[in-house]
């Protein structure tokens, strides 16, 4: 994929909740992942069965539930989120109306992703929170993984500002890379 070609898929599924949570590593690999198909108008590219999640890049498409027209996908357009979490049949069809353009994920790729990412993740907030002096022999090795399990990383520009002294602290912050003034 060309950078521009990997900045459309980014700003295309960004704001999809299978993948709002999604560090900037995990997307990546995500973005990585994703290969072209192209879709001929009347053949329907999610039918009968289905392990795939599917971006619109051109080209338009029509869902059918229960064969009704229903809901009309524009570039941009995601469909095969229930597909890709769960697999199976989905409940709807969908037909390009004329020579499509789509990024496909498939089900396992993602769900290896998700699962190796989370975990190499996990393992280095745990090996980070473990080498805190002031945690140092007050917690277990669980406890630590407790901790790294409910972390969220966030990711800020430079200038910034995350707190400002005096104001009420409601997050208890950790810098893993960069740093603050």
């Amino acid at each position: 994929k060309s950078p521009q070609e990997q900045a459309q898929l980014r700003a295309f599924i960004s704001s999809n909740p299978l993948f709002k949570e999604c560090d900037s590593n995990q997307m990546g690999e995500m973005i990585d992942a994703f290969y072209r198909v192209n879709g001929t108008a009347g053949v329907p590219v999610l039918g009968e069965t289905s392990d795939h999640f599917y971006v619109v890049e051109s080209g338009e498409c029509d869902v059918f539930t229960n064969r009704q027209r229903g809901q009309h996908l524009t570039p941009g357009s995601c469909f095969g989120e229930l597909a890709l979490m769960m697999g199976g049949s989905p409940a709807t069809a969908v037909v390009p109306t004329g020579n499509a353009s789509l990024w496909v994920l498939d089900r396992n790729t993602f769900s290896n992703i998700m699962k190796t990412t989370g975990q190499s993740k996990r393992q280095v907030y745990v090996d980070f929170l473990s080498r805190i002096p002031q945690l140092q022999g007050h917690l277990t090795h669980e406890d630590f993984g407790k901790l790294a399990d409910v972390m969220e990383e966030e990711e800020h520009s430079d200038g910034q500002y995350i707190i400002r002294q005096g104001e009420l602290g409601e997050k208890f912050y950790i810098i893993l890379e960069g740093g603050a003034a």
